[in-house]
């Protein structure tokens, strides 16, 4: 046999080939093609959900703004006036800024109140604790032994001393007992009370964080009462948002950033406190839950992704 016996066989072949491959490549179009159709196909039926998602944004970041401001100072610039009141030298052997003491203090709270539940709430009910239950038995003993590991360290209260745990007590972990060791014994407990009230009057802290809140929380409730309904409307349709993961992702992201600042980021639970004089062992738990609460506003904030920047 020689080679053109074999020239029949070899282009039977090569066509099947060129035949299979122009059979898949036609799948393959018309995969695509349907997806096209598909995606087109859901952006007009999610139009009307995708404006309404756009319009909650440029609300939200008109009128968050100012609020995200305030509570990054609450909870970064508030300490350092609170600093010039500092007897450092109760503090052991060079210890860190007040200021930092406070900050760190207030994001540990606020990270341990983060853990808590499924998507960020109860953020705020777990931080009040500290509040309800109190810091107890800060005695002598504890603050020496605690003394020996942080004199001289230079890293984070919890690279000193571990991170808090999801299931444990914040009051109960040492990184946090001793920052509230260092509050305790640099600034008098009658002066923290006399720091509460301050914040409270007109031009404090506390009180212009409130009302900034109290102004954009209507405003939250409608944006949020919007979007629920722009999702109710697409819930039995032929492309529920749930077809749509992309929007979808953007939807939740919103509605639980949203709720958790309505349920977690005003001061509601300490408003009591605002017109009533705590006990003197409440000082310092309520500057810290604050602080706390507003340091969960800021991080909240970033989570939206709306163009925050912190002053």
């Amino acid at each position: 046999m020689n080679l053109y016996d074999f020239i029949p066989s070899i282009m039977s072949a090569i066509a099947t080939v060129a035949a299979a491959y122009a059979a898949f490549k036609s799948l393959q179009i018309s995969r695509e093609a349907k997806n096209d159709a598909k995606q087109s196909a859901l952006a007009v039926h999610h139009r009307d959900a995708a404006i309404a998602l756009t319009e909650a944004e440029v609300k939200l970041e008109e009128r968050l703004k100012a609020l995200s401001e305030l509570a990054f100072s609450v909870w970064q610039k508030w300490p350092s006036q609170i600093e010039k009141l500092d007897n450092r030298d109760a503090g052991g052997v060079n210890p860190r800024p007040l200021r930092h003491v406070l900050s760190d203090a207030s994001e540990m709270l606020s990270r341990h109140g983060m853990m808590q539940g499924n998507k960020l709430t109860y953020a705020a009910r777990s931080m009040y604790e500290i509040v309800r239950d109190g810091i107890n038995n800060l005695n002598d003993a504890e603050y020496k032994e605690l003394l020996k590991r942080a004199d001289g360290a230079y890293r984070d209260f919890e690279g000193v001393f571990g991170s808090t745990t999801k299931y444990s007590y914040i009051s109960e972990a040492p990184a946090f007992r001793w920052a509230c060791h260092q509050l305790n014994r640099r600034i008098e407990k009658k002066r923290w009370l006399e720091i509460w009230g301050e914040a409270w009057k007109k031009d404090g802290w506390l009180y212009k964080y409130r009302s900034e809140f109290k102004n954009i929380e209507p405003i939250l409730k409608a944006v949020l009462s919007d979007l629920k309904s722009e999702r109710a409307k697409l819930e039995y349709t032929v492309f529920p948002l749930e077809s749509n993961k992309p929007l979808l992702l953007k939807y939740d992201n919103m509605m639980i950033s949203i709720e958790v600042l309505l349920d977690d980021c005003s001061l509601d639970l300490v408003e009591w406190f605002s017109d009533n004089t705590p006990h003197e062992t409440d000082g310092i738990p309520l500057i810290l839950y604050t602080m706390g609460i507003a340091c969960l506003m800021v991080e909240i904030y970033g989570k939206l992704g709306i163009g925050f920047t912190k002053p």
